[in-house]
C-alpha cells in the first residue's frame, strides 16, 4: 500500500507563478560564504530543478500547469568571451606548466606539463582526463578510449596527434623515473599517494599558476596576453579551433569533443573562420 502525504499534495498544488516568483527573489536575496550573491546561472539550476519537479505534478494532475516554466521567470545570464588559445599560446603555456613541475619535490609531481597537453590537444572534459586510466591509451596506435562520460555521445575514441603522443610518453618515462610506474588499471594522473587528482586544484592552481608564468614573460616582451581566466572549458574550445585551422570537418570535431549538439563546435568554427579572415 502506497500511502501519499496529504499535506504534500495540498502545498504542491497551492505553487503557482506568484510563489515561484517569490522563491526566485528569496534566492537572489542569498548571499554565498564569501558574501556575494548567488550567480543568476546558480538561481536559473534551481529553478530548472523545480520546473523539473513540477512537471510530475502536473502528470499526477496536481497542478493544471508548470508555473516554473513561465515566460520570464528565469533571470538573464551574461555569457562570458568564448575564448581559445592561438597555437603559440598553447606552446608557451606547456613550457611554463613544464617549469612549474621542474621546480618542485619529487613527490609532488604528477605530470603537468601532459595534462595540460592532453586538454589542449585532445579537448576532454576535465572529468574524462582526470578519469583516464593508463590502460584506455594506445600509444602506439595514437588513440584514447573515454569509456565513459556524461553523455552518450561522450563515450567515444579519441585521436591522439603525434605531438601529443610524445608529450605521453614522456610522462610515463617521468614517472617511471621517479617511482611510480603507471598500471593499466590505474590513472593516468594521480597523487603520489595514488588518489585521484581534484579538478579544483587544476581549475585554479595548475591553470592559473600556468597562466601567470607565461603573462608574465608576453607582458615583458609586449606581446598580447592570454585572457585572465583560463578554464578546461577554454582549453575544449581551443582544442576544436585547433582542429578547423588544421582543415577537420565539422564532423571529426563534434565526433573528438564527444557533442551531440552542435552549437558549441559551429561558434568556434564561425570565430576560427573569422580568425583566418583576419
Amino acid at each position: 500500500v502506497v500511502t501519499v502525504d496529504q499535506q504534500a499534495i495540498e502545498a504542491t498544488g497551492a505553487i503557482n507563478a506568484r510563489w515561484v516568483d517569490e522563491f526566485r527573489k528569496v534566492m537572489e536575496a542569498q548571499r554565498t560564504r564569501s558574501g556575494r550573491p548567488l550567480a543568476p546561472r546558480s538561481i536559473n539550476m534551481v529553478l530548472d530543478l523545480l520546473a523539473a519537479v513540477l512537471d510530475d505534478a502536473v502528470r499526477y494532475e496536481i497542478l493544471d500547469f508548470n508555473p516554473a516554466r513561465a515566460r520570464g521567470t528565469r533571470l538573464r545570464t551574461r555569457k562570458g568571451p568564448r575564448t581559445f588559445l592561438e597555437p603559440e599560446m598553447v606552446t608557451e603555456l606547456l613550457v611554463a606548466a613544464g617549469d612549474l613541475e621542474e621546480g618542485l619535490p619529487e613527490h609532488q609531481r604528477f605530470g603537468r606539463r601532459s595534462l595540460l597537453a592532453l586538454l589542449c590537444l585532445a579537448g576532454p572534459r576535465i572529468g574524462e582526463a582526470l578519469a583516464a586510466e593508463r590502460g584506455d591509451f594506445d600509444l602506439g596506435a595514437g588513440r584514447w578510449r573515454i569509456p565513459h562520460s556524461k553523455t552518450e555521445a561522450g563515450a567515444r575514441t579519441v585521436e591522439l596527434s603525434a605531438t601529443l603522443v610524445g608529450e605521453l610518453e614522456a610522462h610515463q618515462r617521468a614517472m617511471a623515473g621517479v617511482g611510480r610506474e603507471l598500471r593499466a588499471r590505474a590513472p593516468m594522473w594521480k597523487t603520489i599517494n595514488s588518489r585521484p587528482l581534484n579538478p579544483s586544484n587544476i581549475r585554479n592552481r595548475l591553470l592559473a599558476e600556468s597562466l601567470k608564468r607565461v603573462n608574465e614573460l608576453r607582458e615583458g616582451s609586449g606581446q598580447m596576453l592570454l585572457p585572465e581566466r583560463l578554464t578546461p572549458h577554454a582549453l575544449r574550445r581551443t582544442f576544436a579551433s585547433l582542429c578547423f585551422f588544421a582543415g577537420r570537418d565539422l564532423r571529426f570535431v563534434m565526433a573528438q569533443l564527444g557533442h551531440a549538439d552542435p552549437r558549441m563546435t559551429l561558434a568556434v568554427y564561425a570565430q576560427t573562420m573569422q580568425r583566418q579572415r583576419v
